[in-house]
């Protein structure tokens, strides 16, 4: 999960949505960049390379400590984090990387090189208060999205601008699972059912607490740049 502008890492809104319960949320900085994000989110081929490989990098550390089935890995963000699934999901290299997306108060992109084809017939749920500015993007990013043959579903929260509160946030995309997913064999050797929702699979006894992982560092010094903010 991305965070918007201005913001920190965040588990906000798919932690209430599944109840925190047998799924892992991630609320990843903005680690490829050298400002960490501080101007904003940047789409240049240099940072969008940095910022899948940071990613990549997160998704291993935490995969190490808990054990993630990486076919059910959601790429989400809000706001200036929607942007950065079209700048760091929706590109050739992160290709096969993900079982899905979500863009909130965001929208679909064609052009800065993204490439909407590598989402080809999987979910993107996209989400927008009524009154968001943003909204215009996804309206007008929805079709192009579609034509690529990624399966949309589409959100307005009624009377919810561009940051929705809360309480105001949908139920689970009805693309969220897939009856028919088979199993695998965990770690320990016993099968675990593939589950689809906005994040990885973690495999733990419930009353065993681990500590957090050691996740790369991310860059703390800030420049000006041409950056997206929302």
């Amino acid at each position: 999960m991305m965070h918007g502008s201005g913001g920190q890492p965040t588990t906000w809104p798919w932690r209430d949505a599944t109840q925190g319960n047998t799924h892992l949320i991630v609320g990843l900085a903005y680690g490829g960049q050298d400002d960490a994000g501080a101007q904003g989110i940047r789409s240049d081929p240099a940072t969008c390379t940095a910022m899948i490989k940071y990613i990549n990098d997160v998704r291993a550390a935490v995969d190490k400590d808990y054990g993630v089935d990486q076919s059910q890995v959601f790429l989400t963000g809000l706001s200036m984090g929607g942007w950065g699934v079209n700048f760091y999901g929706f590109k050739p290299e992160a290709k096969g990387l993900y079982r899905g997306y979500c863009i909130m108060a965001a929208g679909p992109r064609n052009d800065s090189g993204v490439d909407l084809s590598v989402a080809k017939g999987l979910p993107l749920l996209l989400v927008n208060g009524e009154t968001d500015p943003n909204k215009r993007a996804a309206d007008e990013g929805k079709p192009a999205a579609e034509k690529a043959g990624i399966i949309v579903e589409y959100k307005i929260l009624p009377g919810e601008g561009h940051v929705p509160r809360p309480t105001s946030s949908p139920p689970p995309s009805r693309h969220g699972s897939r009856p028919t997913a088979p199993s695998r064999k965990s770690r320990s050797g016993s099968p675990t059912r593939r589950n689809s929702r906005p994040t990885g699979r973690v495999k733990r006894s419930p009353s065993t607490k681990r500590p957090a992982p050691s996740l790369p560092r991310t860059p703390s010094s800030s420049r000006p740049a041409n950056a997206q903010r929302s």
